[in-house]
């Protein structure tokens, strides 16, 4: 065991052997005004330091060309179409983002590939983040305006050309479709229209009267005709054959009283005058000839009489109710079918042809004349003006040297804290 010092008042600390002790870390407090003093001490320090960057500034300044620059704000081309409900939708002859990305790996805007003694390029092509995005912004730089706006010339000839395409392409559909409106409404007038108004007239003029004088002539002739005869048949024919059938009836009564007289005349001359009696049975003979024929011919008469009674009249009846019950309503419906439905539908198709369908026509011609022009259908051009400045973009001399000023002092100020460091290394070594 260790003696302790008898003379010490402090307990004595037993260190085991490979122990560190805790060492408690110093303040490292930031004090102002140590740094001020600082920054007056090495003054001379930050003025050299903020005046050699603005030289260098200024040296730059002096051999960098100047760069000016051209912008132009195109609006794309765009044609108004009529979307669902009726609301007007605006197509564009080309997307705004693909177009900027198009524009972008041409004209190398990001400058990758460009020659490093190109003296003009187009240096951005932006779109609207927001709001309308039929906009597009093309900017060129170069040692001059002219060059610039040459420059800026290039894409926006290429981009016009393009979509001047697309815009006599609707300009040369709108202008076809104008004029197959105006040979369709020609042809309605001049073709379509009279040869309504002439059907019209046709059938007012010919078929109307065709048919009223086809109902006169079977009232007054068909009918009169059947009726006539039917009146002919029962006053004429019948009556005369009647008659006919009492004179052969009279003329046959009259014969068997004739035969009778000399059948008594015969009983009285057969035994006495042989030959008489003779000549007389053959007068008889003969008058019985006579009365069949007369016999036959009255029946005959009869029959026709029975004809004419049971078919012949019976069917100019049924002709006659035929006429009355079907021919004329048949023509009669004719006539009002064609009062009623034909001819005001001929008239309403005139009147829908002269209301309608030629102002209609006449309003789409006009719509489509209207759609050929602005806002309606857009060409691509340069919103206002190519614009360019006066004085050189780039580089900027004043936003340069206090760009320079300012990163002088802050590396002054870094420098003379380094040499403040570095000088108090040593005293620390020697302390």
């Amino acid at each position: 065991m260790e003696k302790k010092d008898k003379n010490s008042s402090e307990p004595q600390v037993i260190v085991p052997y490979g122990y560190m002790p805790y060492m408690p870390p110093e303040d490292d407090e930031i004090d102002l005004r140590q740094l001020w003093q600082t920054l007056k001490k090495r003054k001379v320090t930050v003025f050299l330091t903020a005046f050699l960057f603005l030289l260098l500034a200024g040296l730059y300044l002096l051999i960098a060309k100047p760069k000016y620059e051209a912008k132009a704000t195109l609006e794309i081309g765009k044609e108004l179409m009529k979307g669902s409900g009726g609301i007007p939708v605006a197509k564009t002859f080309d997307d705004a983002v693909s177009l900027k990305q198009y524009l972008d790996v041409k004209y190398d805007t990001a400058g990758k590939y460009r020659d490093k003694n190109s003296t003009s390029y187009i240096s951005s092509v932006t779109v609207p983040k927001k709001g309308d995005k039929s906009f597009i912004t093309i900017t060129a730089l170069a040692h001059n305006n002219d060059d610039a706006i040459k420059t800026l010339q290039k894409p926006i000839d290429e981009i016009v050309g393009k979509h001047k395409a697309f815009y006599d392409t609707i300009l040369k559909s709108k202008r076809d479709k104008v004029e197959q409106l105006k040979e369709q409404m020609e042809y309605d007038e001049k073709t379509v229209l009279p040869q309504l108004k002439r059907s019209l007239k046709i059938l007012e003029a010919v078929n109307l009267k065709k048919i009223e004088e086809k109902i006169r002539l079977v009232k007054s002739i068909d009918l009169k005709k059947i009726e006539d005869k039917i009146k002919t048949l029962k006053s004429v024919d019948i009556k005369s054959l009647q008659e006919k059938i009492k004179e052969s009836q009279a003329e046959i009564a009259k014969k068997e009283a004739a035969i009778g007289s000399m059948r008594k005349e015969l009983l009285k001359v057969a035994k006495t005058d042989p030959a008489l009696a003779t000549m007389t049975s053959m007068q008889i003979a003969g008058l019985q000839n006579d009365i069949g024929a007369l016999k036959i011919k009255v029946i005959d008469m009869k029959s026709k009489i029975k004809k004419i009674e049971e078919e012949s009249i019976p069917n100019l009846e049924k002709e006659r109710t035929r006429i009355l019950q079907q021919t004329i309503p048949e023509l009669q419906a004719q006539k009002r079918r064609l009062l009623e439905e034909t001819i005001p539908a001929k008239r309403a198709e005139i009147d829908k042809m002269l209301s309608m369908t030629i102002p209609s026509i006449k309003r789409d011609i006009e719509n489509i004349k209207i759609s050929m022009k602005e806002p309606y259908l857009v060409m691509t051009k340069v919103v206002g003006k190519i614009y360019t400045h006066d004085k050189p973009v780039k580089p900027k001399k004043g936003l340069t040297l206090v760009v320079a000023l300012i990163t002088g002092v802050m590396a002054g100020v870094f420098l003379a804290f380094f040499l403040e460091f570095i000088g108090k290394q040593p005293e620390k070594m020697e302390s």
